[in-house]
């Protein structure tokens, strides 16, 4: 019998331990050891931080203002302005599932203390500017789920007048739209939202759930600003860990309302290091940021461009100083512009003609057939600014594609009239008698001697030989 195999016992005793329980970890920083090499990932990201938002609360800056008292989101526009990069990654980190299908619990921990970060807790601590029961959707969050866009209202209340939402390639749904087709107090709502609520280091433009929210944060309707924000933070979390609609380098964003929550919910003392303070957004900055930069071009939704956007009220036009058209007028300065497009094509006919003409050897009309064959209109209304009633207008109008060739109507064509003028007759005729090329050769054989030319002896030739040159003009006529 052949001897037993040996067990290979370095190789079991390899494998009986995970790589994770070698890794070396502040235990009372992490909540295990897959968390510490996620924190160092998260330290190659940016940190998105908010603005803090000091407006006044009159002129130009008047209804932001507003907004943020009447909804209770004056945390949110004004949150912590010191920040600790190192206990932001903390809470990012100790956030994220254990698993690839466990869902986010919204709980964390710093510095070995729990956080939580849901729906409920965001409210508490922004002093619940939303009071609608557990389980209960917003009336925003439902927009969003369903992807209802009022096209109409979000262009008439978001986007200054004659620019349109930039829409998908097939032109089918709209997909965002340009800051600088925003008014200037969108432009201050779409900084808000992608600072403080929708935090998106791209701000160049807003996506459409950014305008959504934009829309109903100007219009007052239902918004629980808690949920919003809890939904961002969970996508934060497991970004670079699943698919998500986020980049897996996506910015960490939050990092002031981070900073609340934790010394709320703990009161712990914060390291003395400080990593960023927020930047305070005063009237000043607004100014800077919230302003137009081109004011030519606008994309409409059924595709193509135009150069100037349409007017506010395209039914508003400078006054003359002139009195109302009657009717009278009208109709005679009308006229003459439909007898000025038919003179017009007429000519353009008959030019088209003659040039056809030239490649058969037929003749040009003469200045006097094309006048009397175009009938151009003789006289021109006078019309002062759109409405007179002058002589010299009401006589011009009178005679309006009067014309004084009456004898050619429109039907007749530039043939038949070529046809029936002695001009034509006459040239026809002298084609006719005209000899032909065979015809003028004949005649030269047949001419006297003085045509015929003796020319030097060539070597093949017999001597004494003739040889009769005959001359023929290249010009039919001669």
């Amino acid at each position: 019998m052949a001897p037993r195999k040996a067990v290979n016992k370095g190789k079991k005793k390899q494998t009986t331990g995970g790589s994770s329980s070698r890794v070396n970890f502040d235990a009372t920083r992490f909540l295990g050891p897959i968390q510490f090499p996620r924190f160092k990932d998260l330290e190659n990201r940016t940190i998105w931080g908010e603005n803090v938002y000091r407006l006044t609360s009159t002129g130009d800056y008047a209804r932001f203002a507003e907004i943020i008292e009447e909804r209770g989101w004056v945390d949110v526009a004004r949150p912590a302005d010191v920040i600790n990069f190192d206990l932001v990654r903390e809470f990012y980190a100790n956030a994220m599932p254990l698993d690839d299908e466990d869902p986010v619990t919204f709980k964390t921990m710093v510095r070995g203390r729990e956080i939580r970060f849901d729906r409920d807790a965001i409210n508490d601590f922004l002093g619940q500017p939303s009071q609608l029961p557990p389980d209960t959707y917003c009336a925003f969050t439902q927009s969003i789920a369903q992807g209802n866009w009022d096209i109409s209202a979000l262009t008439q209340s978001l986007l200054r007048p004659g620019h349109q939402l930039i829409w998908n390639t097939q032109k089918t749904y709209p997909v965002r739209a340009k800051k600088d087709d925003l008014t200037i107090h969108s432009q201050l709502l779409l900084h808000f939202t992608l600072h403080n609520v929708m935090p998106r280091s791209h701000t160049s433009d807003g996506t459409m759930k950014a305008l959504q929210f934009m829309y109903y944060m100007e219009n007052n309707l239902e918004i629980h600003i808690a949920r919003v924000i809890a939904s961002e933070m969970r996508e934060m979390v497991v970004t670079g860990l699943r698919t998500t609609r986020m980049k897996n380098n996506a910015a960490l964003g939050f990092p002031g309302l981070i900073m609340g929550l934790i010394y709320e919910q703990t009161r712990m003392t914060f390291p003395p290091e400080i990593n960023l303070n927020l930047k305070e957004f005063d009237d000043e900055e607004d100014r800077r940021v919230c302003k137009y930069r081109h004011t030519t071009i606008f994309i409409d939704p059924a595709g193509g461009q135009s150069f100037a956007p349409p007017p506010i009220n395209p039914n508003t036009f400078p006054s003359t100083g002139y009195p109302p058209m009657d009717s009278t007028t009208f109709h005679n300065m009308v006229t003459y512009n439909w007898d000025l497009h038919d003179a017009g094509f007429r000519a353009m006919q008959a030019v088209h003609q003659s040039i056809y003409n030239t490649q058969v050897l037929q003749p040009v009309m003469s200045p006097d057939q094309f006048r009397s064959y175009v009938q151009w209109p003789e006289g021109r209304p006078f019309i002062p600014g759109g409405g007179s009633s002058s002589s010299a207008g009401t006589e011009a109008g009178t005679n309006v594609g009067g014309g004084t060739d009456t004898d050619i109507d429109d039907d007749t064509t530039l043939r038949e009239m070529m046809n029936r003028n002695p001009f034509g007759n006459r040239a026809t005729k002298a084609r006719q008698q005209r000899p032909t090329l065979a015809e003028k050769v004949q005649k030269t054989e047949c001419c006297s001697p003085a045509a015929t030319k003796a020319r030097p002896w060539r070597p093949g030739e017999k001597s004494g030989q003739q040889v009769k040159l005959i001359h023929v003009s290249a010009n039919p006529h001669h």
